[in-house]
C-alpha cells in the first residue's frame, strides 16, 4: 500500500484540526460552563438560569483573545473593537492546529524528534487543548453566552 504524500496529507489535516479545535473551544467550553452552574436548563432545554458563578474554563491559548473579546463589552455587551479579539482568537486556533498536525505528521512518519526542540509542539498543543479556571468574564465562552 501506498503513502499517502506528506503535502496532501497536510493540505488535509491542518485545517480540519483548525476548524475542529474552534468548535472543541466552544462546544467543550459550553458544556463546562454549564457543568461550572453558570447555565440551569429546564426538562425542555430552556434556560432557567443564568449567571452565578465567579470562573469558567478557557484553554490558556485563547486567554488573550477572550481577555480582549471581555473589554470589547462597552456597555452592555456591545461588541466595540472586538477586531483584536477575534484575531487572537483565530491565531490561538492556528498555532494549536500547526503543533499538533506536525505531531501528526512526524508519528505517521516515525519521526524521532515528535515534539522538537525543547518539546514546544507538545507545550503548544497543551496549551490549546486543556482548559483551566479563569474568572467567568474572562472566557470565550461567557462572552458567547451571556452578551
Amino acid at each position: 500500500m501506498e503513502r499517502i504524500p506528506v503535502e496532501i496529507r497536510n493540505f488535509i489535516l491542518f485545517p480540519v484540526i483548525f476548524i475542529g479545535h474552534i468548535f472543541y473551544e466552544f462546544g467543550v467550553g459550553y458544556w463546562l460552563f454549564k457543568l461550572a452552574g453558570e447555565i440551569k436548563e429546564s426538562q425542555y432545554g430552556d434556560w432557567i438560569k443564568i449567571g452565578g458563578i465567579d470562573w469558567a474554563f478557557e484553554t490558556p491559548i485563547y486567554i488573550t483573545g477572550s481577555y480582549y473579546l471581555s473589554k470589547a463589552n462597552v456597555g452592555i455587551c456591545a461588541w466595540e473593537g472586538e477586531g483584536w479579539g477575534v484575531l487572537f482568537i483565530l491565531i490561538g486556533s492556528l498555532l494549536t492546529a500547526l503543533a499538533t498536525g506536525q505531531i501528526i505528521q512526524k508519528k505517521l512518519d516515525n519521526k524521532s524528534n515528535k515534539f522538537g526542540k525543547f518539546k514546544w509542539r507538545l507545550i503548544v498543543a497543551l496549551l490549546g487543548w486543556i482548559f483551566i479556571p479563569l474568572p467567568e468574564r474572562m472566557t470565550l465562552i461567557y462572552t458567547f453566552t451571556l452578551c
